[in-house]
Protein backbone atom coordinates (compact mmCIF):
# COMPACT_ATOMS: atom_id res chain seq x y z
CA UNK A 1 0.00 0.00 0.00
CA UNK A 2 1.39 3.42 -1.02
CA UNK A 3 2.26 5.69 1.90
CA UNK A 4 0.36 8.98 1.94
CA UNK A 5 2.35 12.02 0.81
CA UNK A 6 2.83 14.09 3.95
CA UNK A 7 5.58 16.38 2.65
CA UNK A 8 4.68 20.05 2.28
CA UNK A 9 6.51 21.65 -0.63
CA UNK A 10 6.90 25.43 -0.56
CA UNK A 11 8.23 27.42 -3.51
CA UNK A 12 9.98 30.56 -2.28
CA UNK A 13 10.44 33.29 -4.85
CA UNK A 14 11.19 37.00 -4.88
CA UNK A 15 13.51 39.53 -6.41
CA UNK A 16 17.28 39.33 -6.26
CA UNK A 17 18.54 40.60 -2.93
CA UNK A 18 15.13 40.35 -1.25
CA UNK A 19 16.29 37.92 1.46
CA UNK A 20 15.31 34.49 0.15
CA UNK A 21 18.58 32.89 1.30
CA UNK A 22 18.21 34.40 4.77
CA UNK A 23 14.72 32.91 4.97
CA UNK A 24 16.03 29.53 3.83
CA UNK A 25 18.87 29.43 6.36
CA UNK A 26 16.45 30.16 9.19
CA UNK A 27 13.91 27.59 7.98
CA UNK A 28 16.65 24.97 7.62
CA UNK A 29 17.62 25.46 11.27
CA UNK A 30 14.01 24.65 12.11
CA UNK A 31 13.94 21.39 10.19
CA UNK A 32 13.07 22.32 6.62
CA UNK A 33 14.82 20.65 3.70
CA UNK A 34 16.20 23.35 1.37
CA UNK A 35 16.61 22.99 -2.39
CA UNK A 36 18.27 26.05 -3.91
CA UNK A 37 17.84 26.33 -7.68
CA UNK A 38 20.79 28.76 -7.88
CA UNK A 39 22.98 25.92 -6.62
CA UNK A 40 21.30 23.48 -9.03
CA UNK A 41 22.01 25.92 -11.84
CA UNK A 42 25.71 26.07 -10.96
CA UNK A 43 25.90 22.28 -10.87
CA UNK A 44 24.12 21.98 -14.21
CA UNK A 45 26.41 24.59 -15.80
CA UNK A 46 29.65 22.77 -14.98
CA UNK A 47 31.90 22.45 -18.02
CA UNK A 48 31.14 19.37 -20.10
CA UNK A 49 27.44 19.23 -19.23
CA UNK A 50 24.56 19.59 -21.67
CA UNK A 51 23.91 23.11 -20.37
CA UNK A 52 27.57 24.09 -20.83
CA UNK A 53 27.54 22.88 -24.42
CA UNK A 54 24.43 24.93 -25.16
CA UNK A 55 25.79 28.02 -23.38
CA UNK A 56 29.05 27.78 -25.34
CA UNK A 57 27.10 27.51 -28.59
CA UNK A 58 24.95 30.53 -27.73
CA UNK A 59 27.53 32.85 -26.16
CA UNK A 60 30.94 31.59 -27.27
CA UNK A 61 33.78 29.70 -25.62
CA UNK A 62 34.93 32.91 -23.92
CA UNK A 63 32.33 32.44 -21.16
CA UNK A 64 34.10 29.20 -20.16
CA UNK A 65 37.64 30.57 -20.21
CA UNK A 66 39.76 28.52 -17.85
CA UNK A 67 37.37 25.58 -17.93
CA UNK A 68 34.64 27.04 -15.74
CA UNK A 69 31.77 29.42 -16.36
CA UNK A 70 32.67 33.10 -15.99
CA UNK A 71 29.39 34.16 -14.37
CA UNK A 72 30.29 37.83 -14.24
CA UNK A 73 31.03 37.92 -17.97
CA UNK A 74 27.88 35.97 -18.80
CA UNK A 75 25.87 38.33 -16.58
CA UNK A 76 27.28 41.37 -18.35
CA UNK A 77 26.24 39.82 -21.66
CA UNK A 78 22.69 38.82 -20.77
CA UNK A 79 21.48 41.40 -18.27
CA UNK A 80 21.86 44.24 -20.75
CA UNK A 81 20.16 42.38 -23.60
CA UNK A 82 16.71 40.88 -23.05
CA UNK A 83 16.92 38.63 -26.10
CA UNK A 84 20.18 37.08 -24.85
CA UNK A 85 18.70 36.71 -21.37
CA UNK A 86 15.74 34.87 -22.87
CA UNK A 87 18.17 32.60 -24.72
CA UNK A 88 19.97 31.73 -21.49
CA UNK A 89 16.69 31.16 -19.67
CA UNK A 90 15.44 28.89 -22.45
CA UNK A 91 18.57 26.77 -21.99
CA UNK A 92 18.54 26.64 -18.20
CA UNK A 93 14.93 26.70 -17.03
CA UNK A 94 13.81 23.27 -18.34
CA UNK A 95 16.96 21.62 -16.98
CA UNK A 96 16.58 23.28 -13.58
CA UNK A 97 12.89 22.40 -13.26
CA UNK A 98 13.53 18.76 -14.18
CA UNK A 99 16.32 18.49 -11.59
CA UNK A 100 14.18 20.30 -9.01
CA UNK A 101 11.35 17.82 -9.45
CA UNK A 102 13.83 14.96 -9.07
CA UNK A 103 15.17 16.41 -5.80
CA UNK A 104 11.67 17.04 -4.46
CA UNK A 105 10.75 13.44 -5.25
CA UNK A 106 13.81 12.22 -3.35
CA UNK A 107 12.93 14.43 -0.36
CA UNK A 108 9.42 12.99 -0.29
CA UNK A 109 10.78 9.45 -0.35
CA UNK A 110 12.99 10.32 2.62
CA UNK A 111 9.89 11.48 4.48
CA UNK A 112 10.88 15.13 4.81
CA UNK A 113 8.11 17.11 6.52
CA UNK A 114 8.79 20.45 4.79
CA UNK A 115 10.67 21.15 1.59
CA UNK A 116 11.50 24.74 0.69
CA UNK A 117 12.51 25.23 -2.93
CA UNK A 118 14.22 28.55 -3.62
CA UNK A 119 13.12 29.50 -7.12
CA UNK A 120 13.92 33.15 -7.94
CA UNK A 121 12.54 32.83 -11.46
CA UNK A 122 9.55 30.69 -10.56
CA UNK A 123 7.15 32.54 -12.84
CA UNK A 124 9.64 33.64 -15.49
CA UNK A 125 10.42 29.96 -16.10
CA UNK A 126 6.97 29.46 -17.62
CA UNK A 127 6.31 26.33 -15.53
CA UNK A 128 3.16 26.01 -13.44
CA UNK A 129 4.15 26.02 -9.77
CA UNK A 130 0.95 24.18 -8.90
CA UNK A 131 2.45 21.08 -10.46
CA UNK A 132 5.18 20.66 -7.86
CA UNK A 133 4.42 22.79 -4.80
CA UNK A 134 1.70 23.21 -2.20
CA UNK A 135 2.35 26.87 -1.38
CA UNK A 136 4.16 29.87 -2.81
CA UNK A 137 5.94 32.37 -0.58
CA UNK A 138 6.84 35.68 -2.21
CA UNK A 139 9.61 37.58 -0.41
CA UNK A 140 9.32 41.36 -0.79
CA UNK A 141 11.88 43.96 0.29
CA UNK A 142 12.54 47.65 -0.45
CA UNK A 143 14.53 48.14 -3.64
CA UNK A 144 17.19 50.14 -1.80
CA UNK A 145 17.84 47.17 0.50
CA UNK A 146 18.00 44.80 -2.47
CA UNK A 147 20.52 47.03 -4.27
CA UNK A 148 22.71 47.22 -1.17
CA UNK A 149 22.69 43.42 -0.72
CA UNK A 150 23.49 42.79 -4.39
CA UNK A 151 26.40 45.22 -4.28
CA UNK A 152 27.79 43.65 -1.11
CA UNK A 153 27.37 40.09 -2.35
CA UNK A 154 28.60 40.55 -5.93
CA UNK A 155 31.02 43.44 -5.39
CA UNK A 156 29.33 45.30 -8.23
CA UNK A 157 28.21 48.81 -9.11
CA UNK A 158 24.81 50.37 -8.40
CA UNK A 159 24.13 50.35 -12.15
CA UNK A 160 24.77 46.61 -12.45
CA UNK A 161 22.60 45.88 -9.40
CA UNK A 162 19.76 47.87 -10.96
CA UNK A 163 20.17 45.95 -14.23
CA UNK A 164 19.80 42.68 -12.32
CA UNK A 165 16.63 43.91 -10.63
CA UNK A 166 15.17 45.28 -13.88
CA UNK A 167 15.72 41.92 -15.59
CA UNK A 168 13.26 40.25 -13.19
CA UNK A 169 9.56 40.58 -12.46
CA UNK A 170 8.41 43.18 -9.96
CA UNK A 171 6.66 42.16 -6.74
CA UNK A 172 3.26 43.10 -8.20
CA UNK A 173 3.94 41.01 -11.30
CA UNK A 174 4.88 38.03 -9.13
CA UNK A 175 1.75 38.43 -7.01
CA UNK A 176 -0.42 38.52 -10.13
CA UNK A 177 1.33 35.47 -11.57
CA UNK A 178 0.87 33.58 -8.29
CA UNK A 179 -2.89 34.14 -8.45
CA UNK A 180 -3.02 32.53 -11.89
CA UNK A 181 -1.45 29.31 -10.59
CA UNK A 182 -4.31 28.76 -8.10
CA UNK A 183 -1.63 27.63 -5.61
CA UNK A 184 -2.00 29.33 -2.19
CA UNK A 185 0.42 32.27 -2.02
CA UNK A 186 1.77 34.10 1.02
CA UNK A 187 3.77 37.34 1.15
CA UNK A 188 6.84 37.54 3.39
CA UNK A 189 7.82 41.16 4.08
CA UNK A 190 11.51 41.75 4.67
CA UNK A 191 11.43 45.43 5.50
CA UNK A 192 11.66 45.63 9.30
CA UNK A 193 14.72 43.65 10.38
CA UNK A 194 15.50 39.98 10.80
CA UNK A 195 13.49 39.50 13.99
CA UNK A 196 10.27 40.47 12.23
CA UNK A 197 11.24 38.29 9.28
CA UNK A 198 11.83 35.30 11.55
CA UNK A 199 8.47 35.79 13.28
CA UNK A 200 6.73 35.62 9.91
CA UNK A 201 8.60 32.45 8.97
CA UNK A 202 7.74 30.82 12.29
CA UNK A 203 4.06 31.60 11.79
CA UNK A 204 4.03 30.29 8.22
CA UNK A 205 5.85 27.08 9.11
CA UNK A 206 3.31 26.35 11.85
CA UNK A 207 0.33 26.67 9.52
Amino acid sequence: MKKPDTTKVIAVTGGIGSGKSLLARYAEKHGACIIDTDILSRELQADGTVAAQRIRAAFGDKVYAGGQLDRKLLGEIVFSDKEKLNTLNSIMHPLIIDELKTRIGAAKRRGEKTVIALIPLLFESGHNAAGFCDEIWIVDAPESDCIRRIMQRDNCTVEYAKLRIAAQMSFLERAAAAKKTKTPAKVVKNDAGVDKLYLQIDALLQQ
